[in-house]
């Protein structure tokens, strides 16, 4: 019994840390969202400023340029961010879902709604939605449990800490 009981307590505290290493990652993949999303307003906030003038519309090309450049960088700390996030449950779908819907299925393992994986990839979320239920009709064709496999997912997520964006 006390060894069930220390075993126990061994597992709640394994389940504690991950739990706070899936916040941390999703945090910072929120911070990376909310601090492109600030630039965003900044930039729309002057855009909106601007006066019709011939000096300002080269001026609201060159906001609009930038604006086009954040959000590419956005997408790109996304992306690196959950490149860098590994399981071995994902080797069997690489050769079956897309590098997006591998993307979205990372997002999802960490928690995220439909509407905030659309905002951080820029899609709508109609379109996570529909990745949504084809990633889940994959892992149940597999003949996996989906919320069970999502669970033995989140468990087993790592990240790898040599390669922070």
């Amino acid at each position: 019994l006390n060894e069930a009981l220390e075993k126990n307590q061994e597992l709640e505290l394994a389940k504690l840390q991950l739990e706070s290493q899936i916040n941390e990652t999703r945090s910072k993949i929120t911070n990376i969202s909310r601090e492109n999303l600030s630039k965003l307003q900044e930039l729309k906030q002057l855009i909106q400023n601007l006066d019709n003038s011939e000096m300002n519309k080269e001026l609201l090309k060159d906001l609009n340029i930038i604006r086009i450049h954040q959000d590419g960088i956005t997408r790109f700390k996304i992306n690196r961010f959950c490149d860098d996030l590994h399981s071995e449950k994902f080797k069997p779908l690489e050769n079956i879902l897309s590098s997006t819907e591998l993307q979205i299925l990372k997002l999802m393992s960490l928690g995220f709604k439909s509407k905030e994986i659309a905002i951080l990839i820029d899609v709508t979320h109609q379109y996570v939605n529909n990745k949504r239920h084809k990633i889940r009709t994959v892992i149940q064709d597999s003949g996996s449990d989906f919320d069970a496999f999502m669970e033995e997912l989140r468990s087993s997520l790592y990240r790898h800490e040599n390669n922070n964006p």
